[in-house]
């Protein structure tokens, strides 16, 4: 994260803050549900990561794709479904604080969709995510290795952190080139810095081959 930081952008902090909620959502799932101290700080890293960046949101599927319990037993659902809707309304009150407060439209998304969003939506997905100069892998060349990483985890029948790897990359990707319109380009100084939260879930999905490597 450290050297991300460098760049006094507001991403590398998203990244902290979702890898922070990824974690204790983990930890709250593989606990069954039970701990309150968890649940709790799980809301309050919710918080902090809309706090950083109101695109944040689009985090969101992902997280809950994490979240999704591994157990049969009806309490850890009703458990799971409870963190859902904690999600829920930790969103629906900063949607309604942007609507009667200071903040602004901050929060409401729909509102940054401009008439020339859809136009530059093709260009920006190529640079984000095929380009050599300006995409996540183009910087961090390492992040390809969570191509195969994935395939390995679905041959073990285990599909929730590479849907939800996909639901983030796209979410991200998808969701800066449509909101951003004519200004998708991160910059000179960082080119596929919109796509920098998701870094750390990339490297997860890298962790399989790494394991292989090692043996």
């Amino acid at each position: 994260i450290f050297p991300y930081t460098k760049t006094f952008f507001r991403e590398p902090l998203v990244l902290l803050m979702l890898l922070i909620c990824g974690l204790l959502i983990e930890r709250l799932r593989a606990g069954g549900y039970r701990s309150i101290p968890l649940m709790i700080a799980v809301g309050v890293a919710l918080v902090g990561l809309l706090l950083a960046k109101a695109s944040a949101l689009l985090a969101l599927p992902a997280l809950l794709v994490i979240a999704v319990p591994h157990s049969q037993d009806a309490r850890v659902r009703r458990a799971a479904l409870m963190l859902g809707l904690l999600a829920l309304v930790v969103v629906g009150i900063f949607v309604v604080l942007s609507a009667v407060s200071a903040f602004g439209d901050r929060y409401n998304l729909l509102k940054l969709l401009r008439d020339d969003s859809a136009s530059y939506l093709l260009t920006a997905l190529q640079a984000y995510l095929l380009s050599i100069g300006g995409s996540i892998w183009g910087t961090s060349p390492v992040v390809l290795l969570a191509l195969p990483g994935m395939w390995m985890l679905l041959q073990r029948r285990e599909a929730r952190y590479p849907l939800a790897i996909l639901l983030l990359v796209g979410a991200f990707a998808v969701g800066y080139a449509g909101l951003n319109g004519a200004h998708w380009f991160g910059g000179l100084s960082l080119s596929p810095r919109f796509l920098i939260p998701v870094l750390p879930f990339l490297m997860l999905g890298a962790l399989p081959v790494f394991e292989r490597i090692g043996r």
